[in-house]
């Protein structure tokens, strides 16, 4: 009997620890970090983050390093120093960040709508366009 219960137990912990990766990973996509973000106040300041979906690398103003997710938390990492924002995310494309003082500021991303037109020649076996 005791073998059953352990085995329920660690069933019902797998199930719960797949899901929550599952939410998280399309909690991700939906934010979908890396890409170019404008301040909405000042649409000449720009924020690049690149990478994968929970870390990579950033460049802001004069200042590049390293960003991740933790939990809600952005991280920007500069030589050593880490600075920590909170992240509200309001729709695809929207995202806000929200420092230590209670000071948000909104971006908005780059919407990047490029499709190729030109047909791929390498699948082209006989050389037909």
């Amino acid at each position: 009997m005791s073998i059953l219960v352990v085995f329920l137990v660690a069933a019902g912990t797998y199930v719960y620890l797949r899901h929550v990766r599952i939410a998280r990973q399309h909690w991700l996509s939906k934010l979908n970090l890396p890409g170019r973000w404008y301040r909405q106040d000042k649409p000449d300041s720009l924020l690049v983050l690149s990478g994968g979906l929970d870390e990579g690398d950033f460049t802001f103003a004069q200042f590049s390093g390293r960003w991740r997710l933790v939990g809600h938390s952005l991280c920007f990492d500069v030589a050593g120093d880490t600075t920590v924002f909170d992240l509200h995310f309001f729709r695809a494309g929207e995202i806000g960040l929200e420092d230590k003082n209670g000071v948000r500021i909104l971006y908005s991303k780059q919407a990047t709508n490029v499709i190729p037109l030109h047909r791929r020649r390498a699948a082209d076996s006989d050389g037909s366009a």
